[in-house]
């Protein structure tokens, strides 16, 4: 869907909006996805890149002016480009998770997803 509005000179310009990221465990992104939202724990990190846990799998987000701390929880939006044999993951944003309750939230999902 795209939104349209007028500026102060009354010409119509039109602003794409981002497809939503649809949350997903490490174990089930797909070459095809085009955005994705993770839940893990940062267990490596370099300059360039953090290595996500999610408990399904490991993922490597390559990422620019962010620093989440090892050991912590974060939640990442990230783009999947798709590459020769399989993707590349880069972060859009990265939130700290500090004090959240993956246990409930994990349980509240499963309800969701069975309703």
């Amino acid at each position: 869907m795209d939104a349209i509005k007028k500026p102060a000179d009354n010409k119509q310009t039109v602003m794409k909006k981002r497809l939503p990221a649809k949350e997903k465990l490490v174990s089930e992104i797909l070459q095809n996805d085009i955005r994705v939202r993770i839940l893990g724990t940062v267990i490596n990190k370099n300059e360039s890149s953090i290595i996500v846990d999610d408990g399904s799998g490991r993922l490597e987000i390559m990422m620019e002016g962010q620093n989440p701390e090892m050991g912590k929880m974060v939640r990442v939006v990230t783009r999947i480009l798709p590459m020769t044999g399989g993707f590349e993951a880069r972060a859009e944003c990265v939130q700290n998770m500090e004090g959240f309750d993956v246990e409930l939230y994990r349980r509240a999902r499963e309800i969701v997803k069975n309703v």
